[in-house]
């Protein structure tokens, strides 16, 4: 167990957020307490005691950015069979998208993972996401697009919105 000069004190499974906690803390040369972490997506890193116990880091750089590793929870298995499903295409834009640029994301975020509610996505569209499931997304997406009218070129803002309310 490891006390930081901050008066909280941490030990190993202890979760912040994303983090678990997965080690004893240490000080560095600066002076700051350090411990290990493991994101629920499996990204290991070093992090300051300070910044998860106030708040400052709950995740890791791929989750915050959309793109977590998710997808190498799959066997290669499931993985070969998922991505031939999907004839190597993500799931909501039909583009190409290989091992490199694909995220695992959850059909509906109510159920379990699994292979009937689970597709891949390419990591541009997960960014976009955030944390919604696909469904959601896809129904936000919707929205959008029934409330939106197309913009014609060097259509003013005033004119967008003026077009959007007679709709």
């Amino acid at each position: 167990m490891a006390t930081s000069k901050y008066s909280s004190t941490i030990s190993e499974g202890d979760s912040f957020g994303s983090w678990t906690v997965a080690g004893s803390s240490f000080t560095d040369d600066a002076g700051r307490a350090k411990i290990a972490v493991v994101c629920s997506c499996g990204t290991t890193q070093v992090a300051e005691v300070y910044n998860l116990v106030k708040g400052r880091s709950s995740k890791c750089r791929k989750c915050s950015s959309g793109m977590s590793n998710s997808i190498r929870s799959y066997t290669p298995t499931i993985l070969s069979e998922t991505f031939s499903r999907q004839a190597n295409t993500c799931a909501l834009t039909g583009a190409s998208i290989d091992i490199n640029n694909t995220v695992a994301v959850k059909l509906n975020n109510d159920l379990e993972s699994g292979p009937d509610n689970v597709v891949l996505v390419s990591s541009n569209v997960k960014k976009r996401m955030g944390d919604l499931d696909a469904q959601s997304f896809i129904t936000m997406c919707q929205t959008v697009i029934n409330n939106v009218p197309e913009p014609k070129p060097n259509m003013s803002v005033k004119d967008f919105f003026n077009k959007r309310e007679q709709q």
